[in-house]
C-alpha cells in the first residue's frame, strides 16, 4: 500500500515522501474497525510492548537485521560493529555510531538537535495549548504538573519524532544540570502520522519521562521523552539528575518509534525559518543529531 507522508529534506531542499514503517499493519490498526478494537484491547497495552520487545531480543530475531537494513536503506558504514556481531534485532536497533559520524555543533548560542528525527515547532498559547498534528494538548496534561506548566506559557514546543529506521540514541543539546527524572505512566499508542490522525490523545496518554534541563544558554528547558507502541524501554543515563555537557549521550529508546518533546520558555530561543515555515503547513523537517535548528535569544530565561 502506498501512503504519502510529506517531509522536508534540508539537504536537498525538497519535499519528499516518508517511507512509513509497517504501513500495512499501521493502516489495519488505525483504519479498520477490527484493527481499532485490537489497538484498544491489546496493542496499546504495556504487556504487549514488553512481550514484543522480548521477541526482538531473541536469537531468532537476528535474521531480521539484513532485511531491515535493505528495506529502509540503513547506512552500515556508520556502525561500530559488523552485522554478525549484533546479538539480536534489538541489539542492532540500539546500535552506536562510529565517532564523528554525526557532527555536533559546539557554538554555545546555537541550538542543536538532540537526535535524528522529523522535527516540527509549535507555539505554546497563553492557555498552554500545543497543536500537534491537528490535535490539541495542554502542557499541564503532558506534565501532570500545573505549576510547572504555567512557567512555559507563550513559549515554544519542539517535537522530534523518531521513526523505527532512525538512530535511537539521543544527546544533550547544551551544557547544564538536570533535575531528577519524573515518570508518567500510561499506554503505548504508535506515534506514526497514521496513528496521530486517528488517536487524538497520543502524547497525553503514552508512557513518558521528563526532567528540567537547566541549560547554560537556553534557560530552563523541559525534555519529555515519550514511548510508543512496541518500545520496550526508554533508557536514561541520569535518572537522579546531575550535570551534563553538549553532545553527551542522554539515553536511548529500545525497539519502536518514539518522540522527544522540548519545551522552551518565552523569548529563550529562535527556530530556523525553514523549520517554522514547514511546521505551519504541517510538514516535518528531517534533522540529524547535532545539527543546528535554531539559536539563543538575548535576555534572561530563568
Amino acid at each position: 500500500m502506498k501512503l504519502e507522508i510529506p517531509l522536508y529534506n534540508r539537504c536537498t531542499s525538497q519535499i519528499e515522501n516518508e517511507r512509513v514503517f509497517e504501513v500495512n499493519f499501521m493502516t489495519f490498526v488505525y483504519d479498520t474497525y477490527i484493527g481499532g478494537l485490537l489497538e484498544r484491547l491489546v496493542f496499546k497495552r504495556l504487556w504487549f510492548s514488553k512481550l514484543y520487545g522480548k521477541i526482538q531480543q531473541s536469537d531468532r530475531s537476528k535474521k531480521k537485521i539484513v532485511e531491515f537494513i535493505e528495506q529502509y536503506e540503513i547506512d552500515t558504514s556508520e556502525l561500530t560493529k559488523a552485522l554478525n556481531d549484533y546479538l539480536n534485532f534489538n541489539d542492532f536497533f540500539i546500535r552506536k555510531f562510529k565517532p564523528a559520524v554525526r557532527h555536533i555543533n559546539t557554538v554555545p548560542h546555537k541550538l542543536i538537535s538532540p537526535c535524528d528525527a522529523r522535527l516540527m515547532a509549535f507555539p505554546i498559547s497563553y492557555a498552554a495549548d500545543i497543536k500537534i498534528k491537528n490535535n490539541l494538548y495542554s502542557v499541564e496534561q503532558l506534565l501532570q504538573n500545573k505549576q510547572l506548566a504555567d512557567e512555559y506559557r507563550e513559549g515554544l514546543c519542539l517535537v522530534y519524532r523518531l521513526a523505527p529506521m532512525d538512530y535511537h540514541r539521543f544527546i544533550y543539546f547544551d551544557d547544564g544540570e538536570e533535575t531528577k527524572l519524573v515518570n508518567v505512566n500510561g499506554f503505548l499508542h504508535s506515534v506514526s502520522p497514521i496513528a496521530q490522525k486517528k488517536i487524538t490523545t497520543v502524547f497525553s496518554e503514552n508512557v513518558r519521562q521528563y526532567s528540567v534541563l537547566k541549560t547554560n544558554n537556553f534557560g530552563h528547558v523541559i525534555q519529555l521523552d515519550v514511548g510508543a507502541m512496541v518500545v520496550g524501554k526508554i533508557k536514561q543515563h541520569k535518572v537522579s539528575g546531575g550535570g551534563f555537557i553538549r553532545g553527551e549521550e542522554k539515553g536511548y529508546f529500545e525497539f519502536g518509534g518514539s518522540t522527544i518533546v522540548l519545551l522552551f520558555k518565552k523569548g529563550s530561543v529562535e527556530i530556523d525559518k525553514d523549520i517554522l515555515h514547514h511546521s505551519l503547513t504541517d510538514i516535518e523537517t528531517l534533522v540529524k543529531m547535532g545539527e543546528v535548528v535554531g539559536q539563543k535569544c538575548l535576555g534572561r530565561f530563568n
